[in-house]
């Protein structure tokens, strides 16, 4: 496994700054996003014409991976994920929401892709619209 990480990042704005602003009614989904953190996570292939000329195997495994992503989704782990289909040689990404790197790394390491994909985190501030 590859970790790109850098420092971690700023807290999001405070329950006091949120206090007279209007979110006083979302005031407990803004402290339950103040306590995660956000990483962007990429996923290089093997080789650059992977996307097209994959074994039954690595299918398989992708097919894996797929399905194990929409997992993170359906639990709210994961806010978007998906393959980037540059001309260059399409790779994969993923904005995750975590309690933190350990976290994300034992995500990463269960994932099915882990070891054919090579991945690299980066914290990040993911800004979105969470359903209340």
């Amino acid at each position: 496994m590859h970790y790109k990480c850098g420092s971690s990042s700023p807290g999001r704005a405070t329950a006091s700054q949120a206090v007279g602003s209007g979110f006083e009614s979302r005031l407990p989904l803004l402290i339950y996003t103040m306590e995660k953190k956000n990483f962007f996570v990429t996923l290089t292939p093997p080789r650059v014409t992977f996307i097209s000329d994959m074994t039954d195997e690595e299918r398989q495994v992708m097919n894996q991976h797929v399905a194990y992503w929409r997992t993170l989704l359906e639990k709210g782990i994961a806010i978007a994920y998906g393959p980037v289909m540059d001309p260059k040689g399409a790779f994969g990404i993923g904005v995750v929401e975590v309690d933190g790197l350990e976290q994300l790394k034992e995500i990463v390491a269960a994932d099915p892709a882990n070891g054919l994909q090579k991945f690299e985190i980066f914290p990040m501030r993911a800004v979105y619209k969470k359903s209340i």
